[in-house]
């Protein structure tokens, strides 16, 4: 079935086997490389996989058998990156009864990331939690809000945001439990540029 587009900047190229390791290339593209910290993504990224393998019915077989899952991740110049692997007892926090319980152990994994900067010109910052959801920080890093064209931002934010949220696995699931995602940018002073909430209506 490959290539499998999981997105507009992750597609997976290749899936094999070795021994007991399910190993997926997957092409990740739409990063700035020069600026973006690899380790930090690295995490990042981890974080989105355990939330797509501890919840997907394939993976969840594999992992019960015994098997690992590996993501191997390269650049679209075919550049290694870095890899994730998986084992079972990583999604045990996923079969906690209490679903409060995996939210904030996903808000504690971010916060752990941040402040990480995402190209020469935007740095996410924070991450903020009430009962009913869950808000992402981003700053721009040169620029007050008088000097942005606040109509353009809002323009990119409308348009993204809802494409990053519905289809994260893991915002996604929150979403589907009622949580709602903001994304909220900020100008280099602090002052809030936009903000903007994602809930199950924007999908």
């Amino acid at each position: 079935e490959t290539p499998i587009i999981l997105d507009k900047n992750t597609k997976i190229t290749e899936v094999k086997v070795e021994g007991e390791l399910v190993i997926y290339t997957v092409v990740l593209s739409g990063w700035d490389y020069e600026t973006i910290d690899v380790c930090r993504l690295s995490k990042s990224q981890m974080i989105t996989n355990l939330f797509y393998v501890c919840q997907n019915n394939d993976t969840k077989y594999l992992l019960k058998n015994g098997f690992s899952i590996e993501y191997e991740y390269i650049s679209p110049t075919k550049k290694d990156l870095f890899r994730n692997r998986i084992i079972q007892k990583d999604c045990q926090p996923f079969y906690d009864s209490n679903f409060s319980t995996l939210v904030q152990r996903y808000v504690d994994l971010q916060r752990e990331l941040i402040p990480m900067k995402l190209d020469s010109e935007t740095k996410w910052i924070n991450i903020k939690r009430t009962n009913s959801s869950i808000e992402l920080v981003y700053e721009f890093i040169n620029y007050n809000k008088d000097e942005l064209d606040v109509n353009a931002v809002k323009k990119f934010v409308e348009e993204n945001s809802p494409a990053k949220n519905c289809a994260g696995p893991d915002t996604k699931l929150f979403l589907a439990k009622g949580i709602a995602v903001f994304d909220t940018y900020l100008d280099k002073s602090g002052s809030t540029v936009f903000s903007f909430e994602t809930d199950t209506s924007k999908c």
